[in-house]
């Protein structure tokens, strides 16, 4: 609500068909606080930090009784200011519980589901302290992918892929970007960046070349909580 205010979105008033919507005397006295659809769906937008989030309100905000009609359609008549609230706190905190459920499965140390082996045979003991570090190591991976997406489409362009990778994991040491672009020579590269080159080319879009690094990091997820370890930049391609 405070963010509508700011905005001088919210009113105070009396709506002129109260006794008709909510079935109440029109000289009762009531005040209700009130905003347009239109408005409490751009706070929506602004407040929630998930655009399911936010698509969910919005949903909830087209059927919403509105208070009183107006002569530029659905979107601008008023709505209570107070049930979109609730309709809002609802969604955010389902929201939120939904992300605590997938962050507990995603980076949980310990599932029963999962097997512990390596590429190599059967695997005799893990590292309890290495493997929290890796898994934290994916998380903050998966976080620098998603900063650079602001619109939430999954894909990255190859230069910004290439940046979040370089960042380095405790999979791989962080290195730094080449001098130069597009070298006529392979040889002038380094492993890290061969083996970038090789993980862009496989997880690109070949029509508008965007690379999908939702499809990467499920991979390297996978791989990871399989075998209980991040694998080194080389292994991925």
């Amino acid at each position: 609500l405070a963010w509508l205010r700011d905005r001088a979105f919210l009113y105070g008033d009396i709506p002129s068909d109260v006794d008709v919507v909510y079935e109440a005397a029109a000289n009762d006295g009531l005040c209700y606080l009130s905003a347009s659809r239109r408005a409490c769906a751009s706070a929506a937008r602004q407040v929630c930090s998930s655009p399911v989030v936010a698509s969910a309100v919005v949903r909830e905000l087209a059927s919403l009784k509105g208070l009183r009609g107006s002569p530029y359609g659905h979107w601008d008549e008023a709505v209570d200011a107070e049930a979109f609230a609730l309709i809002l706190t609802s969604e955010i905190v389902r929201g939120d519980a939904v992300a605590a459920r997938c962050a507990s499965t995603l980076f949980a140390l310990e599932r029963e589901e999962r097997i512990v082996a390596s590429r190599h045979g059967p695997q005799t003991s893990v590292d309890d302290l290495q493997w929290s570090r890796d898994l934290q190591s994916l998380r903050d991976l998966l976080l620098r992918f998603v900063a650079k997406d602001s619109s939430r489409t999954g894909v990255l362009s190859g230069s910004e892929f290439g940046d979040c990778i370089r960042g380095g994991t405790t999979g791989w040491a962080p290195w730094p970007s080449p001098t130069f672009q597009n070298p006529v020579d392979d040889s002038l590269l380094s492993d890290n960046e061969l083996a970038l080159k090789q993980i862009v080319r496989t997880y690109s879009d070949p029509l508008d070349q965007q690379v999908c690094y939702l499809d990467f990091w499920a991979m390297l997820w996978v791989d990871s909580t399989l075998h209980k370890r991040l694998p080194p930049l080389h292994a991925l391609y």
